[in-house]
């Protein structure tokens, strides 16, 4: 058994689209957790290190930026990369202030699970 590429925590509220995401990028060669909401998320933090956060910006908790700026006062805070469904310039601004290495909208399946393999790639090396 190989080790993993990285591991990464996948905060998403809609179960469907996170395991989608989750067997793409385990077939990538991560490994994917999935949390549904930021107190589950939190939870899976304090468990386990990661080496990235894929947090979606618009959960109806707040999950994405509440998770955030939650973990930028820890120690050593995973870095994020925030996703959104739509481009919310502000949003990402704030993003970025809180510590977000990256700001991605989801605009089609394909397209976006290429752009974020890309951009874990890029956040690794």
């Amino acid at each position: 058994m190989t080790e993993p590429r990285a591991r990464l925590l996948y905060v998403e509220d809609d179960a469907g689209f996170a395991r989608l995401a989750q067997r793409r990028l385990a077939r990538a060669g991560y490994d994917v957790n999935v949390a549904g909401g930021y107190d589950e998320a939190l939870a899976a933090m304090d468990a386990r290190p990661y080496d990235r956060v894929r947090a979606d910006c618009l959960m109806p908790d707040g999950a994405g930026l509440k998770l955030l700026h939650t973990s930028s006062k820890r120690a050593t805070p995973p870095p994020f990369i925030i996703v959104s469904g739509i481009a919310d310039l502000p949003a990402a601004v704030r993003a970025m202030k809180e510590g977000a290495i990256d700001w991605i909208v989801k605009e089609s399946c394909d397209g976006f699970f290429d752009l974020l393999s890309a951009t874990i790639e890029r956040a690794l090396g």
